[in-house]
């Protein structure tokens, strides 16, 4: 029932108030995304849509501050992310994807060799 704390299930809990937390969805709706940004880490979390109460699954974890946004699409993560690159700081924007079916420690982000900066036109 909506207002109800009888039936809530905890998914995070954060104590440090120095933690901003966002929780956005994919475009497809097949996952609700969660960011935790703070001092010492950037960190990505999946929620399954069609089974929100299975917990929430790491699918990246960075550097402070590094800015990132995971999508979803047939069965594919990308990765939309300034981290640096190779240990080198980058100025640029760039896409990485992995495959869903990877657990986070055997996660290999595949780079599109490609970076995107602001005054990128699209050609």
């Amino acid at each position: 029932m909506l207002g109800s704390d009888d039936d809530d299930v905890l998914l995070l809990n954060e104590p440090n108030e120095n933690v901003y937390v966002s929780i956005r969805n994919t475009k497809d709706f097949c996952f609700a995304t969660v960011y935790v940004f703070s001092t010492t880490a950037s960190k990505v979390f999946l929620i399954d849509s069609a089974n929100p109460l299975s917990g929430m699954t790491l699918v990246w974890e960075g550097d402070p501050f590094v800015h990132c946004i995971v999508e979803h699409h047939q069965g594919y993560l990308y990765l939309f992310t300034d981290a640096a690159r190779g240990g080198q700081p980058t100025d640029n924007h760039y896409i990485l994807r992995s495959s869903l079916d990877v657990a986070f420690d055997k996660r290999i982000w595949e780079g599109s060799g490609r970076a995107l900066s602001e005054s990128d036109d699209g050609e």
